[in-house]
């Protein structure tokens, strides 16, 4: 299956949950990078997520972008943490919502913040020109 993350939130939007479940599955499978954009899915529509902050790129998107909008608390250092994590959040259903409403109020600055692209951007521009 091949989705998009706009077929995605389409669904989310609409109460698909399952088949929106299914479809950020299908963008995961893709390439395991995409886990950066399943999570920012995730914090645009307010769906709590945890992360490991591994060696590999995935993991610190992940974890960037839980440490972006706050919610570092929700990064593990390993599988074990992470699944503590997710068993507290799965758990729980006052912490969910409050970690959902946390995510939806402060996602905005994680999409209107410029800083990360213009640091990506120097990086680059470095690596190229210097």
């Amino acid at each position: 299956m091949s989705a998009s993350f706009s077929e995605a939130l389409s669904l989310w939007q609409a109460g698909r949950l399952a088949e929106a479940r299914q479809a950020c599955l299908a963008i995961l499978e893709q390439q395991p990078e995409n886990v950066a954009a399943v999570n920012l899915l995730a914090v645009q529509c307010g769906l709590p997520v945890v992360s490991v902050q591994g060696a590999f790129m995935r993991g610190r998107f992940g974890s960037g972008i839980l440490d972006s909008v706050g919610l570092a608390e929700w990064v593990a250092a390993d599988d074990t943490g992470l699944v503590r994590r997710a068993v507290r959040l799965g758990g729980d259903r006052v912490l969910r919502r409050s970690v959902s409403e946390q995510m939806r109020r402060r996602g905005q600055r994680l999409f209107c913040d410029r800083s990360s692209t213009e640091t990506l951007e120097s990086v680059l521009w470095q690596a190229v020109w210097i």
